[in-house]
Parts: C-alpha cells; structure tokens; sequence
C-alpha cells in the first residue's frame, strides 16, 4: 500500500519554522564567537615544557661576593637547595626540562633531560641564569674546588 502525496499537505507555517530555527543557529554562533573573543588570551596561550622563551633568569651579580655556600639559595617544597657550584653549566635550553617554582614563585626549577654528566647530576635542579646556562642546585652540600 502506497501513500499518495497528494494527499500530503505542507503545513501553512513551514517557511516560518525553517526561518526561525536558522535565526536560532546564527544567534548561538554569535554568542560562541563573542564567548571565545573575551576569553581569546587563554584559549591561545600555550608555554613550553623546556626552559625555551624563559627570560625571569637568576642573577648570579645580585649575590654578594661574601655569599655562603653553606646558606640555602632557595627552598622548593620545604627541601633546602644549596648552590652546588661557582660557575654556570651550559645546557641547552630544549633539554631542560620545567619540574616547578621555587617556593617563593620566582623562578622556575629545571632538570637537565640529558643524560647525565656525572651521577651526582641526575638528582640535581637548575635555575636559570642566562640563555644555555644554569647553575646546579640540590639539597645536599658539596664541596666546591671545582
């Protein structure tokens, strides 16, 4: 048995409801659109994993030259971290990998994702002092004729 379409006749309002649910469609875009235009800055912000495009390095000059090395520099999580040594290590910046801040949030706390130079260097943080350089810090003291 087959239906005649003939006898099927088109509701009087139809255009009205086609016209109506597009409005609606374009009225929830639009709101979207603005929604994500507000907030555009945390949408699009993206940050690297590695020391890449950090500039809030630590200046090792603001130290005084009687600095202690026996004195913590900085704390993270409750843990001391001592300088462990004078000078500055030349890692690259895409093989430092970002572990948190310091407890007071100025800097970032770095590990070198390398393989280690040494063994007492894989338990070791860095912070940042210039671009491929670091100096070493970890919660135990060493001794510093190097």
């Amino acid at each position: 048995m087959s239906l005649k379409f003939s006898r099927l006749k088109p509701h009087k309002q139809s255009p009205d409801y086609v016209l109506l649910g597009f409005s609606v469609a374009v009225v929830m875009v639009s709101v979207f659109t603005v929604a994500n235009a507000v907030h555009r800055a945390d949408l699009e912000s993206f940050s690297f994993p590695t020391a890449l495009g950090d500039q809030n390095w630590f200046q090792l000059d603001l130290l005084p030259t009687s600095h202690d090395l026996d004195n913590p520099l900085f704390t993270y999580k409750g843990r001391e971290l001592y300088q462990k040594k004078r000078k500055p290590l030349r890692h690259s910046d895409m093989l430092m990998l970002k572990v948190g801040t310091e407890d007071s949030g100025r800097y970032y706390l770095y590990r070198y994702n390398g393989s280690p130079e040494n063994p007492l260097d894989a338990g070791s943080f860095y912070i940042k002092t210039g671009n491929d350089q670091y100096i070493r810090v970890g919660d135990v003291r060493l001794d510093f004729r190097k």
